[in-house]
């Protein structure tokens, strides 16, 4: 019973990410877009989107940590030769990035942005949210090396490669853009569903109807944009991958069926909100979305299974927990993601008062 709570624990890392990638590149757009009128609908979505950064930040670290302490709890003999406990690593990365996300929230004010700094502010959002989207690919993909006994000399020596043959490794570059392409559509359906708005303040009807239409069209564009670079990708994963992805591992190839399914159901559902600005299609699409990515984290999780498989018997491995304990452990995370949602809109409205 340890695959679903990995699997679910990548869930709950991969959507965090997404939704701070997607609000670092859209709010650097609508940053550009609402440079000459600040008080423009572009505007009125980039200071949305900016005040969510520092929380979001937050609550990204906080979910990874998660995700290493699953993990740690679940295969302690994988890491028995690791030379640093992850907990160490998990606690130190979300207490150093945590603070400083924290200290910008509290420092930044709701400010209306001078035309003079408009382009840099535009240069360092895309910064952020390339760089944040590159450190993520680069983990996804590599995940397994934590995973090995080979300590951080290989892993060093893995971030070096990897930067070095980035121009002409066009199996990471298609990784890359499918990644920042999902957190492109993840971030507008965000933004269609009113995730980045930092308290509960009435909104002008007109606006909410641009803000659902807006978002469904960039889920849509984004989306859409993902068929190519996720089919470049998937092209190029060893034959024995494409072959259980194929029909030869009934369980892989069903996963991968149920996200292509899910997915068309979203498409199809947003298509309409984006139309009709429809809650109730939104909603759905929305729905169906989140499942895509549920389904997309378990087959990663497969991938990496087959390619452990090389290294070490997998299924040797001792299973530590039960069906119940499990299920517990899936409730904790749960509870404790939406403890940081919370937390997340009580630190906005103090930090919206003492702007003030």
């Amino acid at each position: 019973m340890s695959d679903p709570i990995i699997i679910f624990s990548s869930f709950l890392t991969a959507i965090a990410g997404n939704l701070l990638v997607g609000a670092a590149l859209l709010c650097a757009v609508f940053n550009w877009l609402g440079r000459h009128d600040r008080d423009s609908t572009a505007a009125a979505f980039q200071r949305r989107l900016y005040r969510a950064l520092p929380s979001l930040s937050f609550f990204w670290l906080s979910q990874a940590a998660l995700h290493l302490l699953s993990v740690a709890i679940l295969f302690p003999a994988i890491y028995s030769g690791f030379e640093t406990n992850p907990l160490v690593l998990g606690a130190a990365a979300t207490v150093a990035l945590g603070a400083f996300a924290m200290q910008q929230l509290y420092l930044s004010k709701e400010k209306k942005s001078s035309s003079t700094k408009t382009d840099k502010a535009t240069l360092l959002l895309l910064l952020i949210g390339i760089l944040v989207s590159a450190g993520t690919t680069w983990f996804q993909e590599n995940y397994q090396l934590f995973l090995m006994d080979h300590g951080f000399a290989r892993v060093a020596s893995s971030i070096t490669q990897g930067l070095l043959t980035f121009p002409t490794n066009f199996y990471s570059q298609s990784a890359f853009l499918h990644y920042s392409a999902a957190s492109i559509a993840m971030g507008g359906l965000a933004l269609a569903l009113g995730l980045y708005e930092s308290s509960k303040k009435d909104e002008d009807p007109p606006l909410e109807i641009k803000r659902i239409k807006s978002g469904a069209w960039i889920f849509l564009a984004a989306t859409i944009f993902q068929a190519p670079a996720g089919g470049f990708y998937y092209n190029m994963l060893p034959a024995e991958m494409m072959s259980r992805i194929a029909g030869s591992d009934q369980t892989v190839s069903t996963i991968f069926g149920i996200s292509l399914v899910l997915m068309t159901v979203a498409i199809g559902c947003i298509a309409r909100a984006a139309f009709s600005a429809s809650r109730f299609s939104l909603n759905a699409g929305s729905l169906a979305a989140v499942g895509t990515v549920l389904c997309m984290m378990a087959s990663r999780h497969q991938m990496r299974t087959m390619t452990l498989e090389t290294y070490l018997n997998v299924d040797t491995l001792p299973d530590l927990t039960s069906t119940e304990t499990a299920l517990a452990i899936i409730v904790l995370l749960l509870a404790l993601s939406n403890g940081l949602f919370y937390l997340k809109q009580r630190l906005f409205d103090l930090g919206d008062r003492s702007g003030g």
